[in-house]
């Protein structure tokens, strides 16, 4: 599995029997991974959803999934129990920062 196919020599195909190319989510699956990802915990009952989404267009379910997980460690390392818009912005920009962290 590869996220940099575009970096990979055409010829690597090749040498294997199925290639299954994966889309990014769209919009609407980035929200439903973040409410999926965030289902087990509190979260502000307003939280943007879409919004949210809307700036994580263009990453893996991977990334999102991480996204979320890392919102909601921010809210139990400042002992809140409830997930806010800015722990996921903040989890956002650090991953966009550190993608392999």
């Amino acid at each position: 599995a590869t996220n940099l196919d575009d970096a990979l020599d055409p010829a690597i195909f090749r040498r294997f029997d199925e290639v299954l190319k994966i889309q990014q989510p769209s919009v609407i699956e980035v929200e439903r991974l973040l409410r999926d990802a965030l289902g087990a915990v509190k979260v502000e009952s307003k939280l943007p959803w879409h919004d949210l989404a809307q700036t994580m267009d263009g990453m893996s379910s991977a990334e999102v999934a991480r996204v979320a997980r890392n919102a909601a460690k921010l809210a139990v390392l400042e002992g809140r129990e409830i997930v806010t818009r800015a722990d996921v912005e903040t989890a956002r920009k650090e991953h966009l920062e550190h993608p392999n962290a």
